[in-house]
């Protein structure tokens, strides 16, 4: 019985997370494995697992890591239609028999509840890089302060 995964991604370029989840599904075995890959919209990683007949799906996700040059607006904005967005996509595991949902970086959300409202395992692929330096940080230095998340920007 082949295991079937949802795989979510932030983004439909072309960039770093984007290859290394087109590698894996390029080369994960399809005789255990059935990928189906839940992105933000059209573009080049649709185009390429398309390609390597990948399926595909568009549901639409948003960034809950702030950029490090958002205000706390901006990033409140993102959570607009959080419960909508998630819903979605648990309502697409579901209808997929999905055993386990994939989020390929952290900066998404949506796979997470998903797969807790479903009761299914998640896995969070963190695919970026943590660091602080003198002049900046990821994640951004004002994530720190209880001021930001007051919307006191």
């Amino acid at each position: 019985m082949k295991i079937r995964v949802l795989h979510v991604s932030h983004s439909v370029a072309f960039s770093g997370a984007e290859q290394a989840l087109y590698r894996l599904l390029s080369r994960v075995d399809r005789d255990r494995f059935d990928p189906l890959v839940a992105l933000p919209g059209d573009g080049q990683l649709r185009v390429a697992l398309t390609e390597i007949g990948v399926r595909t799906v568009v549901e639409d996700t948003r960034w809950w890591i702030p950029a490090t040059h958002w205000t706390c607006s901006e990033f409140v904005r993102q959570l607009d239609g959080l419960e909508g967005r998630w819903q979605a996509m648990a309502q697409l595991a579901s209808r997929e028999k999905v055993d386990i949902i994939h989020t390929n970086t952290i900066v998404t959300v949506e796979g997470a509840l998903a797969a807790e409202a479903v009761g299914i395992p998640h896995l969070w692929h963190s695919r970026g890089l943590f660091f602080r330096t003198a002049s900046s940080s990821f994640p951004p230095r004002y994530f720190d302060s209880p001021a930001f998340f007051f919307c006191r920007d």
